[in-house]
């Protein structure tokens, strides 16, 4: 009687270690997930303000030579 006891306490044990072993796994990927979300996230975030100063940028540029052409043009 005991040893079926002590096998059950044993397979138990192993059941509670596999099911931790699930948990971190599942943890890991949750955390691999979330940090490349958040990496791509900043990714396009920089990649869209480096966008949008060069577009400024080539806007204001523009807007000077409209600007310039239209000055120019009466004379």
């Amino acid at each position: 009687m005991e040893e079926n006891q002590i096998a059950d306490i044993k397979s138990l044990h192993s059941i509670e270690l596999i099911n931790l072993l699930i948990r971190s796994i599942e943890g890991v990927l949750m955390l691999q997930k979330h940090l490349g979300t958040a990496f791509y996230f900043g990714y396009y975030l920089v990649l869209g303000f480096t966008f949008k100063k060069r577009e400024s940028r080539s806007q204001k540029i523009t807007n000077i030579y409209e600007k310039l052409r239209m000055t120019c043009l009466p004379l």
